[in-house]
């Protein structure tokens, strides 16, 4: 059964990104007005992503734990690549589209926007449409190059569908009655590792914990006032620290005590469930899939159009972070049928998958 605060939380999580990047990555490098504590939780990304691979593990093994059913594994595993892929090879394609109608200026944008650690660092190289398809169904997940990359957010769908097999290969192979000792087992060879896996792991172990314990069914005002505590203390962390860390054992644990917040209490979960949340979980993965492409166009533009007209640099960049965003949100709206597609595709790839499978 889905968990439709998972996809809200998801969905701000997704804007976390798009403001990571254009605050972080541009507004704040460029005039100092955008340096300001009380925007670090809400643009840092790198915690967005961790909740990203926390709610994965969460959401693809929670099937499993409320039923017990392996085929569950079976028809998931087999969706994911086609699932991830097709939209990944659809914003590539907007990417090169607009690389080959010279619509791209990250470049010039940099210089003006002080951003050459970011934004001058994407494509500083030729693009070609065998070499777009060989990023979009191979490298991106085996051989990720930063310096080559037709979008520079795919950096996590490796991670993404690593973590996603990873969980469904310990749900197949040790099911519920050795999953205690697994999990101390790849926990401890993941904080080793300091492998950003660990947050699958979480994400699994939630799952397990609020489908078998009664703890999770139960509500309460303390177990309310627990999540806010827990919430506000990770923002006042960030506030502090700007970023809390960049260990990905302590992103993991973050994340996984951000979701838990949520997840044991009816109130949190009740915001996460409402319409706008509902509508930014609709577009989660549409949003973070293009909106680099309107960063690297549009915003861009605006960069070093107006000031040649005379704005000046802070209201430059003021338009710029207020036009992009919801910019940003109509291109997830208009690119959203095409992740519909490639779930019916998915799941039609599994079912003839499965359908041959039977007949051997």
């Amino acid at each position: 059964m889905r968990k439709a605060y998972l996809d809200g939380m998801r969905g701000w999580a997704s804007l976390m990104v798009v403001l990571a990047h254009v605050i972080r990555g541009i507004a704040a490098p460029a005039v100092n007005s955008y340096e300001k504590p009380w925007l670090y939780f809400v643009s840092d990304g790198t915690l967005a992503v961790y909740i990203f691979f926390v709610i994965s593990g969460f959401a693809l093994s929670c099937g499993f734990f409320e039923t017990g059913r392996t085929s569950i594994l079976a028809q998931l595993a087999l969706r994911r690549y086609p699932r991830l892929t097709l939209p990944i090879l659809a914003s590539c394609l907007i990417s090169f589209a607009l690389l080959e109608t010279g619509l791209v200026f990250n470049h010039e944008a940099a210089i003006y926007a002080k951003s050459a650690f970011w934004l001058g660092t994407f494509f500083g190289f030729t693009p070609a449409f065998p070499d777009l398809l060989r990023f979009s169904l191979f490298d991106v997940y085996f051989s990720y190059d930063p310096a080559h990359t037709y979008n520079s957010a795919l950096w996590t769908m490796s991670t993404e569908l690593f973590g996603s097999m990873f969980v469904f290969g310990c749900l197949a192979l040790f099911a519920e009655t050795y999953l205690i000792p697994v999990y101390i087992a790849s926990m401890v060879i993941l904080i080793l590792l300091h492998s950003p896996l660990v947050a699958f792991l979480l994400g699994m172990m939630l799952a397990n914990a609020q489908t078998k314990s009664q703890w999770f069914r139960e509500d309460s005002a303390a177990k309310t006032v627990s999540g806010f505590v827990v919430i506000v203390t990770v923002v006042a962390l960030c506030t502090w620290k700007k970023n809390i860390s960049g260990d990905p054992n302590i992103m993991a644990l973050v994340a996984a005590l951000l979701v838990t917040a949520v997840a044991q209490s009816r109130t949190l979960r009740a915001f996460f469930e409402r319409r706008l949340s509902n509508f930014l979980g609709h577009i989660s993965f549409p949003l973070y899939l293009v909106h680099m492409s309107v960063i690297v166009s549009y915003s861009s533009f605006l960069l070093i159009t107006l000031p040649e007209h005379g704005v000046s640099r802070q209201a430059t960049v003021n338009y710029m972070v207020l036009t992009t965003l919801p910019l940003c949100i109509v291109a997830a709206i208009l690119f959203a049928p095409i992740e519909t597609i490639a779930i019916r595709a998915s799941r039609a790839f599994a079912n003839v998958i499965s359908n041959i499978a039977r007949t051997k």
